[in-house]
């Protein structure tokens, strides 16, 4: 939750996942998301306050080489 920033996150391959492979719950800058899968995801990149939270927000998000199937 807080404290993710200037991450890279790469060669992940996710499947069969409702809403939110990526859940961004508090205030995040600088993530990248790259050379990845996503196979029957819902939602891939969730943006939504935790309890007790009010902010949500991404600043300097990159997604890149990433591919998604639905099935």
């Amino acid at each position: 939750m807080s404290g993710a920033t200037n991450l890279v996150f790469s060669n992940l391959n996710f499947a069969d996942v409702g809403n939110g492979a990526f859940r961004i719950a508090q205030p995040v800058s600088g993530i990248t998301i790259q050379d990845s899968s996503a196979n029957n995801v819902r939602t891939f990149i969730e943006n939504a306050s935790s309890s007790g939270t009010t902010d949500a927000s991404i600043s300097g998000l990159t997604v890149k080489n990433v591919r998604g199937e639905l099935f």
